[in-house]
């Protein structure tokens, strides 16, 4: 309902928004961004080639400051809780996974997520109050990202706190870095999200009407691969045994794999 709609550092492709639904401006868009290439869903009535944090810069100076969400949605709090609110059972479940690893996480701490659902809520959900906190691969989607680049964060800030969010499918990909943590002696908590499946493709088809097909398969023992890697490995089943978990392993000198079952995962 803008009159205005000011994209800083976006194209609002689809990699951007999470849908393949374009937004329905109704006003006009200004764009800024390095790039030229815009997403043709979206054409900008005034599109700047510029570096988007010079831009910013010279806008706040330019600006007055104001208080409070001055929109007729009213304030961000409560347009956070009327979404979680309205949030089903396991959506619910997943939000009070992503509290406790935030609990359990120092205020500086770090997450590298995979492409698993948990992931996506918490591109939304997961309480960042400043920047460096929440790494996604958003863009390319690539799964099997979040335990090597966790382990390339820990590498390179050892006194950091770091954590990898991963699902079942994606930490096959990269599993193999479990070694490399194991060798490198590093305090990682590994949280595995196990749904069993390649969750978020099942339910696009299911919300399709297509069959499932080709989205499970045999998962392995992970806290038995885990121990014959020489890594730590624990299951958890609420989110207290999950806080627990993160806590002890930021202590361990090395990687702790900690699977908790999405199906059996309670949550108020």
């Amino acid at each position: 309902e803008a009159d205005v709609v000011l994209a800083v550092g976006t194209r609002l492709a689809e990699t951007d928004l999470y849908t393949s639904d374009p937004l329905e401006l109704r006003g006009e868009l200004i764009r800024v961004d390095l790039r030229s290439a815009a997403d043709p869903r979206h054409p900008a009535a005034l599109a700047v080639c510029a570096d988007a944090a010079e831009v910013v810069s010279v806008l706040a100076e330019r600006c007055t400051p104001r208080r409070g969400w001055r929109s007729a949605a009213g304030s961000a709090a409560g347009v956070r809780e009327r979404i979680e609110a309205s949030l089903e059972a396991p959506a619910r479940g997943m939000l009070t996974a992503l509290v406790a690893i935030r609990s359990a996480l120092p205020d500086e701490g770090a997450v590298f997520s995979d492409m698993t659902q948990i992931a996506y809520l918490g591109n939304y959900a997961f309480a960042c109050d400043r920047q460096g906190l929440w790494h996604h691969p958003s863009g390319y989607g690539t799964l099997g990202y979040a335990l090597p680049a966790a382990l390339g964060a820990k590498v390179a800030a050892p006194q950091r706190a770091v954590l990898a969010l991963v699902g079942d499918f994606g930490l096959q990909f990269t599993l193999h870095e479990l070694g490399t943590a194991v060798e490198a002696g590093l305090s990682l908590p590994i949280v595995l999200w196990n749904n069993a499946a390649l969750g978020q493709i099942r339910d696009d088809m299911l919300a399709s009407g297509i069959a499932p097909l080709g989205v499970h398969a045999r998962n392995p023992d992970f806290v038995a691969l885990a121990l014959a890697f020489g890594a730590r490995g624990v299951r958890v089943a609420d989110a207290a045994a999950l806080a627990s978990a993160v806590r002890s392993a930021l202590q361990y000198p090395g990687p702790t794999l900690i699977e908790v079952a999405a199906g059996g995962f309670t949550a108020p």
